[in-house]
């Protein structure tokens, strides 16, 4: 990893084996929607909403870069 050596990182990311995301990876590129709305999307807001007992949720992400 080329991290910047500007960065301070404070914590590692706990992550599975990557062969455990390879059946997600290529459900996401058969249905061809990377972006919002698509299926996983679609399945994850139904589940949230199930989970906190709410008919309606919506989630969206911003990428915006910070400068200062």
């Amino acid at each position: 990893m080329n991290a910047d050596p500007s960065h301070i990182f404070v914590t590692k990311p706990c992550l599975p084996p990557i062969e455990e995301f390879i059946p997600y990876l290529r459900e996401i590129w058969d249905s061809s929607i990377l972006t919002n709305g698509g299926p996983f999307h679609q399945r994850f807001e139904a589940a949230l909403g199930e989970y906190l007992g709410v008919e309606h949720v919506n989630i969206c992400s911003s990428m915006g870069r910070w400068r200062s």
